[in-house]
């Protein structure tokens, strides 16, 4: 990787950037799990290998004194190279075939679970001073997009596991704060998250193929409020 802080055009240009390699080994997954003997619910820790590599970059211009135009980026490659095991209940694997215990099934093919391939953010930050001992107004603005990624762990068909996949999303957020209010240590702030009340799933349960139902989990609404602070002299 590297980090360089260098100028364009006389405006202050910041440039960050990283690959990454790794062999991940003894995976642990964790899925839902039925057991036809007992009847019982629950979970089973899985293993596995794989090899994941990616690029992580960020970037910032200052075209204007008190301005800032930045953002990141980040793309995963992630790949299982082993992932075997013996199911409770039969299931298909990437031959093809059904298999049951005492067999292993053969899962190299899945997506890697809850990985999106890339996730990018953009802002736009601005900062005036009032004069005198007025105080600062700062203003920051910061939209974050997720790609679609999978959250299943054994089964290949897509079918027998609806809602696996997370959509892409992305959510707007807005915040703008005056600190040191007349110079009296006080910050006083207005905020918003998700201002478009986007709605998205960031977690699905994935037991609709051997219980016939699914729970999920949404992101966080839209919300908004006011923050204060209150700095004591030293």
């Amino acid at each position: 990787g590297f980090k360089s802080d260098v100028r364009i055009a006389d405006m202050p240009l910041r440039l960050n950037a990283t690959y990454y390699y790794m062999n991940y080994r003894d995976i642990q997954r964790t899925t839902g799990d039925f057991n036809p003997a007992t009847g019982a619910g629950g979970a089973q820790v899985l293993k596995a290998n794989a090899r994941i590599q990616g690029i992580e970059a960020e970037a910032s211009l200052r075209p204007f004194p008190g301005i800032e135009i930045g953002g990141t980026f980040s793309y995963t490659d992630a790949k299982y190279k082993r992932y075997e095991y013996q199911p409770n209940i039969p299931v298909q694997d990437c031959s093809g075939n059904v298999v049951n215990a005492p067999a292993t099934a053969v899962l190299t093919c899945l997506p890697f679970q809850y990985i999106s391939p890339y996730i990018y953010s953009v802002h736009l930050s601005a900062e005036k001073p009032l004069g005198g001992d007025l105080g600062t107004i700062s203003l920051f603005l910061n939209y974050a997009h997720s790609a679609s990624k999978h959250t299943e762990a054994t089964v290949v068909v897509p079918s027998q596991k609806p809602g696996e996949k997370l959509q892409a999303f992305g959510t707007l957020s807005l915040s703008l704060d005056w600190r040191n209010v007349a110079g009296s240590g006080l910050d006083i702030g207005l905020y918003g998250t998700n201002l478009t009340n986007k709605l998205y799933r960031v977690s699905n349960s994935n037991t609709y193929s051997s219980q016939l139902y699914n729970a999920t989990f949404y992101g966080e609404p839209r919300m908004y409020g006011i923050r204060r602070r209150y700095s004591f002299g030293g």
